[in-house]
């Protein structure tokens, strides 16, 4: 008896020691998100200038912020702002800057600006490191992206800002700063007085991916063809027989397309793309996976 005791005992042990030692199942990469808080906010009257948006933040989300105004003001685009600062990052990589804008009341011109040693957002020492005006028609959803990339020493501050004040085209730090080079018109929102609700969604900051246009298969190959991307200088294309990409060969090409070559026919493949940047860096943002079965 005892000894059949001491034997369960020892197989319970050696059990418990297999239980152990089995592997952690792998987890998943880590996103490239640089948002991780809430928004700050400035609105100029409300905080005593005169000049600037009488308003506040109604709603405020790390992917979402709708900035109230009773007036819109005429201090300029940064009469009223949105703003998430010392964003951390990755020096060399490239980014997008990704959201949905929409404006009540009245059609309303909005800048977005990625902003970078100096973090005074209306008042820059010299040009930002990348921005782009968006003119939103009343009530009609619009979606802006725009591109930056890192220099591979880059040390300094990193925010993105949102200009949402009332702009009339004669700022001169904004001329300054060379934000309104490149425009065919001067930005302007007309009567300062009038109201309007500026709502921002789906706000993102990754790491620039790319996507596929189309996947071709023939006897033995198969022809990827991919969407440029305007900061890239080559692009990975990685495939594999298991949707995991587990046990991935990869080609790498400067060009939009890529042939895959010495596939097993009657076999289904999942192909994705991965952006390298002017720098040599790889995102970690894949494209979706295209799936392509091999004649």
């Amino acid at each position: 008896m005892r000894k059949n005791l001491k034997k369960i005992a020892t197989l319970a042990m050696a059990a418990a020691m297999a239980i152990a030692v089995v592997p952690a199942v792998p987890t998943q990469a880590a996103k490239t998100e640089l948002i991780k808080n809430e928004w700050d906010s400035y609105f100029g009257a409300s905080s005593g200038w005169a000049e600037g948006a009488e308003g506040a933040l109604t709603e405020n989300s790390k992917s979402s912020w709708t900035a109230d105004m009773n007036s819109i003001g005429w201090g300029g685009i940064w009469g009223a702002q949105v703003k998430n600062e010392n964003l951390k990052y990755q020096k060399g990589q490239s980014y997008t800057v990704s959201c949905k804008l929409k404006a009540t009341n009245l059609d309303k011109w909005v800048l977005v600006k990625v902003e970078g040693d100096d973090p005074n957002a209306y008042e820059p020492d010299k040009a930002p490191l990348a921005f782009k005006w968006v003119q939103l028609q009343q009530d009609k959803e619009q979606t802006v992206t725009l591109d930056f990339t890192l220099a591979k020493n880059y040390s300094g501050h990193l925010s993105l800002y949102f200009g949402v004040g009332g702009e009339m085209g004669d700022r001169e730090d904004e001329q300054l700063a060379g934000l309104y080079n490149g425009l065919v018109t001067l930005p302007k929102d007309g009567d300062p007085t009038f109201s309007s609700s500026v709502k921002c969604s789906n706000i993102s900051v990754k790491q620039v991916a790319t996507t596929i246009k189309k996947v071709r298969a023939k006897k033995g190959v198969a022809k990827v063809t991919i969407n440029k991307s305007a900061v890239a200088k080559k692009y990975v294309v990685q495939y594999s027989t298991k949707s995991s990409m587990a046990g991935a060969k990869k080609v790498v090409t400067a060009k939009t397309n890529a042939t895959l070559k010495n596939l097993t026919s009657g076999k289904k493949y999942y192909v994705r793309v991965a952006v390298v940047n002017k720098n040599g860096k790889q995102s970690k943002e894949w494209s979706a996976k295209k799936v392509v079965k091999v004649k």
